[in-house]
């Protein structure tokens, strides 16, 4: 599974947004395991990455999740 991690940074003072994709080896997890995992890599790895990129928000979504966005602004 691989979880994307973002900011879109503030182009008001020319600061780019930044992207990391991470991935997490699933095999052989229940599916509540899987979701705990997922719930902890999101709150863990997104502060790492809001001190790395120093910036405000960091936001995060599963594969899964980014193709359910992706069908919805399709509309």
């Amino acid at each position: 599974m691989k979880i994307t991690f973002w900011h879109d940074g503030d182009r008001s003072v020319g600061l780019a947004g930044d992207q990391a994709e991470v991935a997490l080896d699933m095999e052989g997890l229940d599916p509540a395991d899987e979701a705990a995992m997922v719930a902890d890599a999101k709150r863990l790895l997104g502060a790492a990455f809001h001190e790395l990129w120093d910036t405000g928000a960091v936001h995060a979504m599963t594969e899964v999740e980014i193709e359910q966005a992706d069908r919805i602004s399709a509309g």
